[in-house]
C-alpha cells in the first residue's frame, strides 16, 4: 500500500529533487542550474510527496487562458503508482480555477505511455515539432538575404498571432529572463517574416517561427553574433513547421529530438 500523496509548491530546498528528476525526460537539456530554477521556475513548479518523500515534479506556465505544462515527471522508483496522474489532476484543476480555459502540453512522439496519461485527460495531437541543432558554420557560406530587428514589446501580440506562436508566450518569456528578441518584417506591408526567442545560455531558439527556408536562415544571422565564443552550434525548436525542419537538416543540421503537442479545452 501507498501512502497519501501530497502535491505542494516548490520551494528552494526542492533544488536537488528537481535536478534528480530532469534527466528523466528523456529530452537532451541540460539540466537548468539552481539559479534558473530558483528565479524562473520555481513560483510555477509543484513537487508530489509521498510519505515525506518527492516523488514527482511539475512545470507550468500560464500564458493568457491557456494552462502549459511544460514539464512533469515522475521518480524512477514511483512510476505506475498514480504520481503523474495526481500532478495532472492538480494542474487541471489549478488551471480551472485560476479561468484558463485550454491546456497544453509537449511529449516524445515515442513516449506511449505519457500520451496514454495525456490522452486519458482529454489531450489530442494538435502538430509535431522538432528541435535540431544547427552548427553556426553552416551559415559560412550563405548570405543573410533579410535584415533583422529587435523585437519591441509592443510587437509581441502581433507576432504571436501573425505566426501562430500561443498567445502570451513573448511577454511571459521577458519575465523569466535576458534572452534576446528578434524579428524579421514582410514580404508585405505590415507583415511579419520570421521571430525567434534566443537563450545563448542554453543554446537554444525556442520560439523559432519562419515563413521560408530563407527567411529561417536571416533569422539564424541575426541570432549567431550573440552565441557564446564555445558554442559551435545551436538547438532550434521549430514546431508545426515540417518544412523548415526539412530544410535545416537538408543544409547539415541534425534532428535531435521529436515531439508532439497536445492540446484540450478545459
Amino acid at each position: 500500500m501507498f501512502g497519501p500523496m501530497v502535491i505542494r509548491p516548490a520551494n528552494q530546498g526542492d533544488y536537488p529533487l528537481f535536478a534528480r528528476l530532469f534527466p528523466e525526460l528523456r529530452a537532451p537539456d541540460p539540466v537548468p542550474s539552481r539559479a534558473r530554477f530558483e528565479t524562473e521556475m520555481m513560483a510555477t513548479t509543484l513537487i508530489a510527496e509521498r510519505d515525506g518523500a518527492g516523488v514527482g515534479v511539475a512545470f507550468f506556465q500560464v500564458l493568457e487562458t491557456m494552462g502549459y505544462v511544460r514539464t512533469l515527471i515522475a521518480a524512477p522508483e514511483a512510476r505506475r503508482t498514480g504520481v503523474g496522474r495526481a500532478l495532472m489532476a492538480h494542474l487541471r484543476d489549478h488551471f480551472r480555477a485560476i479561468g484558463c480555459t485550454r491546456w497544453c502540453l509537449n511529449v516524445i512522439r515515442t513516449n506511449g505511455a505519457a500520451i496514454g496519461l495525456y490522452a486519458s485527460f482529454g489531450l489530442r495531437r494538435a502538430y509535431l515539432s522538432s528541435m535540431v541543432d544547427v552548427p553556426w558554420k553552416l551559415l559560412d557560406d550563405r548570405p543573410c538575404l533579410h535584415a533583422a530587428r529587435p523585437i519591441d514589446p509592443a510587437d509581441d501580440a502581433r507576432i504571436e498571432h501573425a505566426l501562430d506562436i500561443l498567445p502570451g508566450r513573448i511577454t511571459d518569456t521577458r519575465r523569466r529572463g535576458p534572452y534576446v528578441y528578434r524579428m524579421i518584417d514582410g514580404p508585405g506591408p505590415g507583415e511579419i517574416g520570421a521571430a525567434a526567442i534566443f537563450d545563448p545560455a542554453f543554446p537554444g531558439a525556442y520560439p523559432f517561427k519562419a515563413r521560408s527556408p530563407e527567411l529561417a536562415i536571416a533569422l539564424l544571422h541575426a541570432l549567431r553574433p550573440h552565441a557564446r565564443p564555445t558554442d559551435d552550434a545551436v538547438s532550434v525548436v521549430i514546431e508545426d513547421q515540417p518544412a523548415i525542419a526539412d530544410a535545416l537538416v537538408a543544409l547539415g543540421a541534425t534532428v535531435r529530438l521529436e515531439t508532439m503537442h497536445m492540446r484540450a479545452p478545459l
